[in-house]
């Protein structure tokens, strides 16, 4: 069966249906496409294994790749890693919110599927009205990841993302805010100087 649409007004917000509509689906283990700051997502809640195996499954993406963990704030994110040094903490701060995934080490209570065999885990903190809309509803942090198979380009059109993935979700969240319709750059700050994984270094970063 087609997955439902909620078409986001950034300006209205969410009714309480579609508030309601959102909790329950990413408290329910099921899986959501979700508008961020860089291209859509495809998701759930971090916490729930089966729903982030199911999404492997839909991708044809190995297991052995965590996906990020996106949430809404840098306070937020905080309760996932290790604690910070004063140096990660300033390289944090200039890249979020933005289009980048920060990689930090995990704490002792970060989502386990997201932790990486090096102990590490990749974080987001879209600049997106639409994302925080989404994210207050859920009230969860979500895994989120391209929507594409791997090997393919990520799909930018919200009717591409429907055609292909409808019969393979729970619910899509399309918007009309703008996009920068490049993924986000990964960026592993651990390292001194930092280790751009995916993308580029912003500049003036050291």
């Amino acid at each position: 069966m087609p997955a439902p649409i909620i078409q986001l007004n950034v300006e209205c917000g969410l009714s309480p249906a579609e508030s309601s509509k959102i909790r329950d689906i990413v408290r329910d283990g099921k899986i959501l496409i979700f508008p961020t700051d860089t291209i859509y997502g495809l998701g759930c809640d971090a916490f729930h294994e089966s729903a982030i195996r199911r999404i492997h499954e839909i991708k044809g993406r190995a297991p052995a790749h965590p996906f990020s963990v996106h949430v809404a704030s840098i306070s937020e994110l905080e309760k996932y890693v290790a604690p910070l040094s004063k140096r990660e903490r300033i390289l944090m701060e200039r890249l979020l919110p933005g289009p980048y995934t920060v990689v930090l080490k995990a704490s002792a209570i970060a989502p386990p599927a997201c932790v990486s065999s090096e102990g590490k885990i990749g974080l987001r903190v879209p600049n997106s009205r639409s994302f925080q809309l989404v994210y207050e509803a859920s009230g969860r942090p979500v895994v989120g990841t391209s929507v594409n198979r791997t090997g393919q380009p990520p799909l930018a059109q919200v009717e591409e993302i429907i055609r292909e993935f409808s019969e393979h979700v729970h619910l899509i969240i399309a918007t009309v805010e703008p996009m920068t319709q490049k993924s986000s750059s990964v960026i592993d700050i651990t390292f001194d100087p930092p280790r751009v994984l995916r993308g580029r270094m912003p500049e003036g970063l050291p």
